[in-house]
């Protein structure tokens, strides 16, 4: 183009009127916009910086998020997260000494209130155990065991949630005998007298007013020692076998349970005790009735016996005189 141009100026200065000067203007002007296009192309070109390795870099830098990533099992997105965890398990290991001292005073605080309680407890257990044993055995005198010992006997425990202490019930049921375990020492029969005893004395002290009496059977076959318990190797329950020694007993309250499913002369037995108890205005059987005892009667008595009809016609004749209806089966 500058060629051009300036084999037109040659020939417009040779020759004039001939037409191209128009042309030749426009020419000039065209190259001086062209030859400014040029210049800012090149500065904008030399404004850039283009570096070949750019690329390699950034994936060389993106290989080693997604390792990162699988090497602490998150997404790479997330390992920014992930950094401010580690930043603040960092700072607590930094802080660790102090966040220790302070774990172990609130440790010794902790020991010496348990310490404290604990101790507490003991003495309010051996003030109370004393109370219990007293109470304990004011009323095993009733229940014919005057001559057994009850204690409550603590000794030192590994300390836990209970305090330090081991509380254990020994008895010894006759003079002179060495004490033990209440479930080891105590025969069928004792042990619910002292089970018998010890719910009284815990009702009165938590204020409750149900009575508790006890019903006990023992069956005594022809020939049998006169002791006080039944002897060792007998069966120590009620049985069929009317040879057999057996002693049992249980609160009043669970009379009706006790005796669902018992035999018939074991109803017969208990229900002449319970009548007896009933006669004689005992408070020990206020929550029976002469109408129950028919009930546990009936169906259990002998009607070939002659005095066990005359025993349900009296039962039935004190529940009359006493307002109650008898239901016979």
């Amino acid at each position: 183009m500058g060629e051009a141009q300036r084999w037109l100026e040659g020939v417009t200065v040779q020759e004039s009127g001939t037409g191209l000067e128009e042309p030749l203007a426009a020419l000039s002007r065209a190259m001086i916009e062209l030859g400014d296009a040029q210049d800012g192309v090149e500065r904008v070109l030399g404004s850039l910086e283009f570096n070949p390795g750019e690329l390699e870099d950034c994936e060389e830098r993106l290989f080693a998020i997604r390792a990162l990533a699988r090497k602490h099992d998150v997404q790479a997105d997330e390992l920014g997260d992930y950094a401010e965890t580690l930043r603040g398990k960092l700072a607590a290991l930094d802080a660790g000494d102090q966040d220790l001292a302070d774990q172990e005073a609130a440790l010794k605080a902790a020991e010496a209130a348990y310490t404290e309680a604990a101790q507490q407890l003991s003495a309010v257990r051996r003030e109370s155990a004393a109370a219990l044993d007293q109470a304990v055995m004011t009323e095993l005198a009733p229940l014919k065991m005057e001559r057994a010992v009850f204690e409550t006997r603590m000794s030192e425990a590994e300390p836990g949630p209970e305090g330090i202490d081991t509380v254990a019930f020994t008895v010894a049921t006759n003079p002179g005998a060495p004490a033990g375990a209440l479930n080891k020492i105590a025969s069928g029969g004792e042990l619910s007298r002292f089970l018998l005893a010890l719910k009284v004395v815990l009702a009165d002290r938590v204020g409750r007013s149900e009575t508790l009496a006890m019903v006990r059977l023992r069956n005594k076959p022809p020939g049998a020692p006169q002791s006080g318990a039944p002897q060792p190797g007998t069966a120590k329950r009620r049985g069929e076998d009317p040879a057999v020694e057996w002693e049992t007993a249980f609160p009043v309250s669970q009379v009706k349970d006790e005796l669902a499913s018992a035999t018939d002369s074991f109803r017969l037995a208990a229900g002449v005790a319970l009548f007896a108890e009933l006669l004689r205005g005992s408070v020990e059987v206020e929550t029976m009735s002469y109408a129950d005892v028919y009930q546990l009667l009936d169906g259990a008595y002998d009607p070939r016996d002659a005095l066990e009809v005359q025993l349900m016609a009296l039962v039935q004749q004190a529940a009359v005189l006493s307002g109650e209806e008898v239901a016979r089966r």
